[in-house]
């Protein structure tokens, strides 16, 4: 039911007249931050194991937190869980205080790079769609790092050459390594974002689309032990035991599902680079999060680094459907674009739209 209300605000905000209204982003991201902030505790996978930490994190004194945290790979995820204690004890309003996480990322990623009301909602279909909902709903720490990494992209922007790192009034790149270290000290996976550095350097071309149709048969060029090894180096021991206990069984649906998307913005590519330079780099953070979800099929969690790049499809997929409103036979394929995300969330994907249970019974 919660679903259902929240995708209604969807519709109403697509089918607003109103061309440049932010009204519709603000309820969104707050619906956001309801859903995910009031769910019950043993509501998504991680969900409960987030809480035990708060009930072992609440009954330390502010020294004793300080000290904990020196030991930990991720220091701040300890403090910041620790900080809802000081209002209270109940695990709710250790929920709410995370969930302000991603709907306020959201909400700046959205007003930075979108427009219009119809925007705003394709973004948040997206949202669900590449199962980020599901995802940040459960992982707590990765959602924080993510939500910081979208702020971020902001001042990445202003970043254009490499003059901007040598002026000494333009804060812009010390803004952005000061928010993408503050997320690597809540989920150190947030490293590999780094990657954009040279990303935004690279051009597009259009035999790119060779290897976001080849990417899902790279991992079989290499053995899993490679990737427990390149996993490590990059991000300590968080994915090394996958090799071995673990045997990811992770399907390849999210793969077809963000291809989908890419060859959705493709086809467009030549509007979305002449109406804006930073498309390319959209397209090329998209091919790359293809790779990485392609990864999937040896280790079903580079999924989970793979939104680091697949992300903007939040913005683009809302820029290329711009473009095919433009006529006709475009505006039909973006309802049918619409409706097909629909039936896929309502009745093809039994991950993106997870069980709910809110701990309030209104909800």
């Amino acid at each position: 039911m919660i679903y259902i209300l929240f995708f209604l605000l969807l519709l109403i905000g697509y089918l607003s007249k109103k061309n440049s209204n932010n009204t519709i982003l603000k309820l969104l991201c707050f619906c956001i931050w309801l859903i995910i902030g009031l769910r019950n505790f043993d509501c998504f996978p991680d969900t409960m194991g987030y809480v035990s930490d708060f009930d072992y994190f609440k009954k330390m004194s502010l020294d004793k937190i300080w000290d904990f945290s020196k030991t930990k790979t991720e220091p701040l995820y300890v403090i910041l869980s620790w900080l809802p204690s000081i209002i209270s004890d109940n695990y709710q309003v250790f929920l709410l205080f995370w969930s302000l996480f991603p709907s306020i990322g959201l909400y700046f990623f959205c007003k930075q790079n979108l427009e219009t009301p119809k925007d705003y909602a394709v973004a948040f279909l997206i949202v669900f769609v590449l199962g980020y909902f599901a995802f940040v709903a459960s992982g707590i720490r990765q959602a924080a790092a993510l939500s910081l990494v979208m702020i971020s992209y902001r001042y990445l922007m202003k970043i254009t050459t490499s003059r901007d790192f040598l002026i000494a009034n333009n804060f812009a790149f010390i803004k952005f390594l000061a928010l993408i270290t503050i997320a690597f000290t809540i989920h150190n996976s947030t490293l590999v974002f780094l990657a954009v550095f040279f990303i935004r350097l690279l051009p597009f071309y259009s035999w790119y689309i060779l290897i976001a149709i080849g990417a899902v048969s790279i991992g079989n060029l290499f053995h899993l032990e490679q990737f427990t090894i390149v996993s490590a180096m990059l991000l300590g021991d968080r994915f090394d035991h996958y090799g071995t206990s673990i045997v990811s069984e992770l399907s390849l649906s999210g793969y077809f599902v963000q291809l989908f998307l890419f060859l959705l913005c493709y086809v467009k590519r030549a509007d979305l680079i002449y109406n804006s330079k930073e498309n390319v780099f959209f397209l090329n953070m998209m091919l790359v999060g293809l790779i990485f979800q392609a990864m999937t099929g040896v280790i079903g969690e580079m999924f989970r680094i793979a939104f680091y790049f697949n992300m903007f499809a939040m913005i683009l997929v809302p820029r290329a459907l711009a473009e095919y409103r433009k006529s006709r036979l475009g505006r039909f394929i973006v309802y049918l674009f619409i409706l097909s995300c629909f039936i896929y969330l309502f009745f093809l994907s039994s991950s993106n739209l997870p069980a709910y249970e809110s701990s309030i019974s209104l909800l």
